[in-house]
């Protein structure tokens, strides 16, 4: 909680308050009370806080230069974060010690209040997941552009050319005169054959007659 100021001026004094509930195990709370004299005077402040277990807690009168800043602190046990609306704190400033009356006062603060602040209390937070890592993926190749094959021209398979068979070249009819010689060609040929196998016989025939 903040400051509570006071100055010989009742009009001039100015005070800050603020409270802090930590609860260091789940029955056990410590409250501390912040008190600031805002005023450009000395003051006298006084702080009270108002516990779950039904006490009354003052701190002060004290006296606080101007800015001066206090914190009052009580630690209460067998109460948990439950009775956190049982709870509350005030602060007053004086001008002078001694005054019946308090030139500056906070106002009751009460639980919940932008002005408390609790440590220790309320769900339990969830753990955060660690996050599973996602595994890379692999890069899946570009495939290879296939070419386009170039259409093929069949090469004709080159057929052997007969060759022709020598044709017989027909004798051409030749003159009277030539045809007559051939056949007396023959003629003289069977002639001289006959000669001679007359000729072998008539040897053997006349041998035999000697032998005889």
């Amino acid at each position: 909680m903040a400051a509570v100021a006071a100055s010989a001026e009742s009009s001039a004094v100015v005070g800050d308050v603020s409270v802090v509930i930590e609860f260091t195990s789940p029955k056990v709370a410590e409250i501390s009370v912040y008190t600031r004299n805002a005023s450009s005077v000395p003051a006298w402040g006084v702080a009270r806080v108002n516990g779950p277990d039904g006490r009354l807690y003052t701190f002060g009168p004290t006296r606080f230069e101007p800015g001066e800043v206090r914190t009052h602190e009580v630690t209460i046990t067998g109460h948990p974060c439950e009775d956190l609306h049982d709870t509350s704190a005030i602060a007053y400033g004086y001008a002078a010690r001694g005054d019946d009356e308090p030139s500056w006062t906070s106002g009751l603060i009460t639980y919940p209040s932008p002005l408390i602040t609790v440590i220790g209390c309320g769900p339990t937070p969830t753990p955060t997941p660690t996050p599973t890592p996602t595994p890379t993926p692999t890069p899946t190749p570009t495939p290879t552009a296939s070419p386009t094959p170039s259409p093929t021209t069949p090469v004709p398979t080159a057929t052997a050319t007969p060759v022709p068979s020598a044709a017989a070249t027909p004798t051409s009819a030749a003159a009277d005169g030539a045809l007559a010689s051939t056949g007396a060609a023959v003629g003289w040929t069977v002639a001289a054959t006959i000669a001679a196998a007359a000729a072998i016989v008539g040897g053997i025939a006349l041998s035999r007659r000697r032998r005889t």
